[in-house]
Formats: C-alpha cells, structure tokens, sequence
C-alpha cells in the first residue's frame, strides 16, 4: 500500500576560485510517494528538477545516476529505488553541443552545466593545456558569465565523454584476445564506445554508429557497485 514520504535531497555545492575551494550543502526537500520502502526515479527526477526551476522543456538533459564524485551508473525513469537509496546524483545527459547551448540560457540549467564542468576540471576528467587554464581562470576572476565558461570547457579534451573505470570483460573476444576478466574502462561519446585496457585502446563503434566487432555491450559489466544506503541528489558539486 502507497504512502506519502519526505525524501530530504542533499545538494553539495563545490566551487574553485583562485585555488581555493568552498563547500556548502543546501538541503532540497520533496515528496515522493513510497511503495514498499521504494520510490519512482521518474518522480524523484520530476519532483527535484521542479523544485529547483528548471524548465520542463530541458528535463530529458539531465538523469538521475548513482556513484558518489563520479557518477557511474544511469538509472532508468522507469526504475523502483530504495527510499533510503544513497549516492545519488542530478547529471547532465546530453552530447549534443547545440542542444547544449539552447540549455545554457536557462539560468537553472546553466548553472547545473557550469558546476560539472567545474567538478570536471578538478577530479581530472577534462584536460586544460596551460593556455587554457590561464584562460578558465581569467574567466572565473572576472566573474563573466558562466556560460562563457561552459563554452570554453566545450572545447576541451574529455568534454561530453561519459566515463566507467572498474569494468571487467565478462566473455572472451576475437578483438580482446587475453583480456577475459581484465580490468578495463568504458567511454562513450558521439563518437563511439570505447574499451581501454593497459596501453590498448578497442573501439567499438564508429562515428557513424556502426559495429566493428561481434561484442556486445552486455558482456561488459560493472563490478564492486556499491549497495544503496541514503538518497542524495547531485546539483553543484
């Protein structure tokens, strides 16, 4: 039987400026309706994504994913989650660099697109050469507009690639010839999937989406995912 809950949403807010870091969390409360201890990500994305005024329009850009500083794990709106669910974040969901920019006069969302990238920068997931580090900096001491920066991030290595460290091959490939239980990372962008394993790099789809081998994706799969304990959703970071 149905009953109405309080689900408390743990927003943590990180934010660089001149090599010196701010943290703050600001709680986000809403009301999911729980099922035998578990909730609708479908409501918890609706619900937090309300809540904090993003436009209804932009809702499809931004999933709710699992995995605490980097997300690993995408959940479907269609998923059941424990009610006491931990690790999970609000992450942007699109690789569309047009779509991106229409995203980015929203305020809400604009902002949401600025902190990750900022979060980004510093756990290492996009590469600035010195020019362009001089340049993200100048940016943020002149307080310019955080879409400005956004767009300077747009051109970096690394930007709108989703990666998935500690991934293991779970059946053995023509093209991944000894690799059978070897730990390996998963990228994917527009661009294709990737399998990076040591010094080698195997792609599995091209540009145009098509297969270049017999592999298929459910063969690879995530170990040591961590079981759920709280529910936290990632805003800033």
């Amino acid at each position: 039987m149905g009953k109405t809950v309080s689900e408390r949403l743990n927003q943590r807010l990180r934010r660089t400026q001149d090599s010196e870091v701010a943290s703050g969390v600001t709680q986000c409360g809403v009301v999911l309706r729980e099922i035998d201890n578990h909730v609708l990500v479908e409501d918890l994305h609706k619900k937090v994504l309300d809540k904090i005024g993003v436009n209804k329009k932009y809702h499809c850009y931004f999933a709710v994913m699992m995995g605490k500083r980097k997300p690993t794990q995408k959940l479907k709106l269609t998923d059941y989650i424990p009610s006491s669910c931990k690790d999970l974040f609000l992450y942007k969901w699109c690789f569309d660099l047009d779509i991106e920019n229409q995203l980015l006069e929203d305020d809400v969302a604009c902002d949401l697109i600025y902190y990750q990238a900022r979060h980004d920068l510093k756990v290492g997931h996009l590469t600035a050469s010195i020019e362009e580090q001089i340049a993200l900096d100048e940016l943020s001491s002149l307080n310019c507009s955080k879409s400005a920066f956004v767009r300077l991030c747009q051109r970096l290595a690394g930007y709108n690639i989703v990666v998935v460290d500690n991934c293991f091959l779970s059946k053995q490939s023509s093209i991944f010839t000894n690799h059978l239980g070897t730990p390996c990372k998963v990228t994917l962008s527009q661009k294709g999937l990737c399998i990076i394993t040591g010094k080698n790099l195997y792609r599995y789809f091209n540009s145009e989406g098509q297969k270049n081998s017999g592999l298929s994706v459910t063969e690879i799969q995530k170990k040591n995912v961590e079981a759920f304990v709280k529910l936290t959703c990632f805003l800033t970071y």
